[in-house]
């Protein structure tokens, strides 16, 4: 759940996944899959605005 957050960067569904999992499985796959899917929107926009 935790990944899923970050490839759509929303924190209220990590906010969600955070209530149902004690383990805090979910911050790790969002601070690991968070940062590539911030770079890849940001690129993919430039890309799509330069065609």
């Amino acid at each position: 759940m935790g990944v899923m957050s970050a490839l759509h960067t929303q924190p209220a569904c990590l906010a969600f996944a955070n209530e149902k999992d004690d383990t805090g499985a979910a911050n790790i796959g969002y601070a690991t899959v968070f940062p590539t899917a911030m770079v890849a929107k940001i690129l993919l926009a430039q890309v799509i605005l330069g065609w």
